[in-house]
């Protein structure tokens, strides 16, 4: 069958996003693979379709590049605003929009190709994050190959855990980053996030995506970035957050956690995704 679609990035991570809302459109988890092969497929991060919801503009139906399902996405989230105002799935000159996801219903505020999410409350224990030790995921040592890392979990509705450094290296996320993913004390895997307090405002993070491994930018990790960061006292309520894929807004109002950025329409396109 022809899939006709768009490519987005936000920062550096990629979409291809697909109008669902007409076709009750799906695809098996081996298509989605092979579409974000970046050698024999579109290439991207994870799939977003766009569906319709009873209590929202739309619902974003999130695949990662492996094939497997995600709760949320902060940057795929804007890509799949600018995609419905692109294709009219919401009424032209919006302000807002109410996006249904796995991780909860999330509201974006938009101002011209700037889409500010709020991303809902961080939340720190156990249970949210899925991490089955009896000690609480706060700088606890996790044995990785031999290394014992200070970690901090964090869920944004996806669970995330947290390295803090005084150096950025992409090789050590290449070589821990899979490891820690799929450490047997995370119950559904994780996310990984090393992160380098640059000022009381700016942190510069690097990012291991459970179902993508290593992206150039994640918007949910750059507020579990954030959230630890503050929590701990080392930045204050507004931060910028620096990623390989460029920069992003975190700010705490009250609880909620609010990530601002852009999201750019890359090209439309049409494939022929075989059965």
């Amino acid at each position: 069958m022809n899939v006709s679609f768009s490519k987005y990035q936000a920062t550096g991570n990629d979409f291809i996003l697909i109008d669902g809302f007409t076709s009750g459109f799906s695809l098996t988890s081996k298509q989605i693979t092979r579409l974000c092969d970046r050698h024999f497929g579109v290439g991207a991060d994870g799939v977003i379709i766009a569906k319709p919801s009873d209590k929202a503009n739309l619902f974003m139906d999130l695949i990662n590049s492996d094939g497997s399902q995600a709760e949320m996405s902060g940057n795929g989230i804007r890509c799949l605003a600018a995609f419905a105002i692109d294709n009219e799935l919401v009424k032209a000159n919006v302000e807002e929009i109410f996006v249904d996801t796995r991780a909860g219903l999330k509201t974006i505020k938009v101002n011209d190709n700037k889409f500010k999410v709020d991303m809902g409350v961080p939340a720190f224990e156990n249970s949210d994050i899925g991490f089955l030790a009896q000690e609480k995921i706060w700088n606890y040592p996790l044995r990785v190959n031999g290394n014992e890392l200070k970690v901090y979990g964090v869920s944004m509705g996806n669970p995330h855990c947290i390295i803090l450094t005084e150096q950025l290296e992409k090789t050590i996320v290449d070589k821990l980053g899979p490891l820690v993913e799929t450490h047997p004390l995370f119950k559904n895997k994780t996310n990984v996030e090393w992160v380098k307090v640059e000022s009381d405002s700016k942190l510069s993070i690097e990012v291991w995506e459970r179902g993508a491994g290593y992206t150039l930018a994640c918007g949910t990790g750059a507020c579990a970035s954030f959230a630890a960061a503050n929590r701990l006292g080392l930045v204050k309520n507004q931060a910028s957050i620096s990623l390989p894929g460029g920069e992003l807004e975190v700010e705490l109002q009250g609880s909620h956690l609010f990530l601002t950025g852009e999201a750019i329409k890359v090209y439309n396109g049409t494939i022929e995704v075989k059965e």
